[in-house]
């Protein structure tokens, strides 16, 4: 996994600037071929519950608030409300399965 320790730094509770500077992400484009803002690309940190966690690369999601450092395989998203979810092996977040059976 890559050394973010540089980037931690640099973008410390700045999950967007990153987005932007380091993958380049421009949100008109995003927005005009995918119906995306740079908002959209961050999620709330499954370690901090932070707003701060982002997709860094094609092998990790990292927090820009607590550090935290995911391997992509160990990260999905909830079925139904888009959450993050570590090491799930269920299509939906425990909030949701609980909404959903009353439990």
């Amino acid at each position: 996994m890559k050394n973010y320790k540089d980037y931690f730094v640099k973008y410390k509770n700045n999950a967007k600037k990153y987005l932007q500077e380091v993958l380049k992400k421009d949100e008109y484009k995003m927005y005009k071929e995918e119906g995306l803002t740079i908002n959209d690309l961050v999620y709330e940190c499954p370690n901090c519950g932070n707003k701060q966690f982002i997709k860094a690369d094609d092998e990790s999601y990292i927090c820009c608030s607590c550090e935290a450092i995911y391997p992509v395989n160990r990260i999905t998203f909830c079925d139904e409300c888009q959450k993050v979810m570590v090491d799930s092996e269920l299509p939906i977040c425990k909030d949701c399965h609980k909404r959903k059976t009353g439990e």
